[in-house]
């Protein structure tokens, strides 16, 4: 390691010196004379250190996972870098080049790295920093190390749908997993987080269900006249535990197909004509329903049929009419069919019986009826209340009975006459007050008018206590 000029005593260096590896040599040198004397020195030499050696970091890449709601100030890691010359100090910086430099402090003396801004796995999934570690040699030498930190998401994003009210129309009669609309709820979260699944709530939610990828499909039959708009939430909720929801409503109109006929409210119509009446002598007036909607509906159309049918004939009014003078002799009993037709041509049928008598010379005498119906508690389950009587003093006349259209429309929905007897039947649940009613009896060529009065009367708890 080291030479000793044997003339001057100079010791000279042979090889490089690395103070890290040895810091210091003893020597011992002899000196000797011509007369063979000599003696020793003791030579201490000591390795002053420079700096050839740049601090080292124990890794050169620092992976690690952090969740991206961890709170401001959270440590993420300590960096270390060891420099092997003595009294270096060691100082920690962030590289110049780095995007998110500002989402991290570095504690420059110790090399601890803290989250310094709220990190947000659905805007960015990875960080990656250069590090670089200095010395204060001169001149200063330095390192540098990548800090690579993968953002783990948790479920901080609830699913949204694109509307708070989406709306439809639907067919009546769609057959079952008829598609109707598709509604799609969004999360932003990754994986199981923002995995979305579906469910149906509300009044009518049991005519559909909904499938994994958000369609609605229907689940029962849809029918125009039971119902014309459906309306059902949708609720929408992702993987997290617990999960976070959204919910949307869905708005169905109902539209209307011609499935139901016209239909006569009295099937079995019968009525009673005298011979000779002019044309244009209102028999009976029907009524006809149908469940349909307006477009499906009227004006409705009647037609009869059968031999002896061109003597007949409905007017816009739906009134049955004589077309033309009748004789006993020739035909006393009509048995026809009428055919009710609505806007699309949907039909339905109904016999119509007419009776052709002899010229009348008395009109029909109606007798007044007054009717009192006690119900107990307001509770009325319908049935024939009374009967409607007449004389006539002509001994072969047939009476028909009939509720005259321009009673008080609510009163005159809740009776109906047997047009042959004349029984008066009431429905349920009739309310309790004065019910009147005009009615009419004809021969078939005289008509007569009556009215009819209904008494209800309601019995409570307090009467019953009360009664002897």
């Amino acid at each position: 390691m080291f030479l000793v000029e044997k003339n001057t005593g100079a010791i000279i260096l042979k090889s490089a010196l690395d103070r890290e590896s040895q810091d210091s040599y003893e020597l011992f040198v002899q000196a000797l004379d011509g007369g063979g004397l000599s003696d020793y020195a003791k030579i201490l030499i000591k390795v002053e250190d420079v700096n050839d050696n740049a601090p080292m970091f124990d890794k050169p890449v620092y992976r690690l996972k952090v969740l991206e709601d961890e709170a401001i100030g959270y440590e993420i890691l300590r960096v270390k870098a060891i420099d092997q010359d003595s009294q270096d100090t060691i100082i920690y910086s962030i590289g110049q080049n780095n995007n998110f430099s500002n989402f991290v402090n570095l504690n420059s003396q110790t090399g601890v790295l803290k989250l310094a801004k709220q990190l947000d796995f659905e805007k960015f999934k990875e960080i990656k920093l250069d590090i670089i570690a200095t010395d204060n040699g001169k001149p200063p030498l330095n390192s540098t190390c990548t800090v690579e930190i993968e953002i783990l998401d948790v479920n901080d994003n609830s699913p949204r749908f694109e509307k708070t009210l989406y709306e439809t129309s639907l067919k009546e009669n769609s057959p079952v997993g008829t598609k109707v609309l598709q509604v799609i709820a969004k999360d932003l979260d990754s994986e199981h987080f923002g995995k979305v699944s579906y469910s149906l709530n509300g009044e009518d939610s049991e005519y559909f269900e909904i499938n994994e990828d958000g369609w609605i499909l229907t689940a029962k039959a849809i029918d125009f006249e039971e119902k014309n708009l459906l309306r059902t939430n949708v609720k929408a909720i992702d993987g997290g535990l617990p999960p976070q929801g959204d919910d949307t409503l869905i708005s169905i109109s109902v539209i209307d197909e011609n499935d139901n006929p016209p239909i006569f409210s009295n099937c079995n119509m019968s009525a009673v004509v005298q011979e000779g009446v002019a044309p244009g002598h209102v028999l009976l007036t029907a009524t006809l329903t149908d469940k349909d909607g307006p477009l499906n509906t009227g004006p409705f159309k009647v037609e009869i049929t059968g031999d002896g049918s061109d003597a007949f004939a409905f007017d816009q009014e739906m009134r049955l009419i004589v077309t033309k003078k009748l004789s006993f002799t020739e035909k006393s009993l009509y048995n026809l069919k009428a055919t009710a037709y609505d806007t699309k041509g949907f039909s339905s049928n109904c016999p119509i019986q007419i009776h052709v008598k002899r010229q009348s010379t008395h009109p029909p005498h109606l007798n007044p009826l007054v009717i009192t119906l006690n119900t107990l508690h307001g509770e009325f389950l319908g049935g024939i209340i009374g009967k409607v009587k007449a004389t006539d003093k002509d001994a072969g006349d047939m009476l028909r009975f009939a509720i005259v259209e321009d009673s008080f429309a609510p009163t005159l929905s809740k009776f109906t006459i047997n047009p042959e007897s004349g029984e008066l039947t009431a429905q349920a649940d009739l309310l309790p007050g004065l019910h009147r009613l005009n009615v009419s009896v004809t021969d078939g060529k005289f008509t007569e008018y009556g009215r009819i009065d209904v008494d209800v009367a309601n019995i409570d708890q307090d009467a019953l206590d009360h009664s002897i």
